[in-house]
């Protein structure tokens, strides 16, 4: 574990159950040594608005977006054991589209703070100077991911374990061609962010319009679960002082791993 200065300070390469803290304090994340990974603040994430969604979305690419898309031009008339790897899909789209290179490497530079080089023949991503050897590339993509995932509140997704069985293969192939038509179903509903901002700010715990800016992404979700549950402790406690049976209604404490 080496130590390394940033406008943060003496910043050392932290576990992934560090993660989190630092993202709700929106403080940076030190990938393996290779670049640091920031958390963005409300504030941030409006002021790039489309930005930030298109550079988040490229940056997290999983298997069940790349099959949505093949669903999409080939209809059933594809293998799914030859969808590729995000990474090398996002290298085959390069390779296809320069202004998706460039988009590419924005979105990069707006999450590591870097500029990066992308090699396309080679699937790899180079941060800052070739010299410093700092790569990107399908051994650690999906651990970059996960970290941006962790920040941005969005669902981890599993590394494809080596000398995966036939069984289990089968079984997560089938689950991704479900996660693929999940991913279509989902958002209709969603509220919007300026919701997801006024009910922060309804809680009266500090926050406002005037400096909710200034709050990490991770941090507002997550505030507003850790509220959500509180509010249903207190709701679902009121309800057994009343005379609820307490057989059917077992209230759990607010205090716990609110992380979902």
């Amino acid at each position: 574990m080496r130590c390394v200065v940033t406008e943060w300070g003496i910043q050392l390469t932290y576990s992934n159950e560090t993660a989190e803290n630092l993202a709700y304090i929106g403080a940076p994340y030190n990938f393996d040594d290779i670049c640091f990974i920031y958390p963005m603040t409300v504030g941030t994430t409006l002021a790039l608005d489309k930005k930030y969604d298109i550079s988040l979305q490229l940056l997290t690419v999983d298997r069940s977006f790349i099959i949505q898309k093949y669903q999409l031009a080939y209809g059933e008339d594809f293998n799914i054991s030859d969808i590729p790897t995000p990474l090398d899909y996002l290298m085959m789209s390069c390779e296809l589209d320069n202004e998706f290179l460039l988009e590419l490497k924005n979105a990069f530079l707006t999450f590591i703070r870097e500029e990066v080089t992308i090699l396309v023949p080679s699937c790899q991503i180079v941060i800052g100077s070739p010299l410093d050897k700092r790569i990107i590339d399908n051994n650690n993509f999906s651990d970059f991911q996960n970290i941006l995932r962790l920040q941005n509140k969005i669902p981890e997704v599993a590394k494809i374990p080596e000398n995966e069985s036939e069984r289990a293969k089968h079984f997560r192939e089938k689950r991704e061609l479900r996660d693929a038509v999940k991913r279509k179903q989902q958002g209709a509903n969603a509220p919007s962010f300026l919701d997801l901002m006024s009910a922060m700010c309804a809680y009266g715990v500090g926050i406002t319009p005037l400096n909710i800016k200034d709050m990490s992404l991770f941090a507002l979700y997550h505030q507003l679960n850790v509220n959500g549950s509180k509010e249903r402790y207190n709701t679902e406690m009121h309800f057994l002082y009343g005379g609820a049976d307490p057989k059917k209604l077992k209230p759990q404490y607010w205090i716990t791993n609110n992380n979902q």
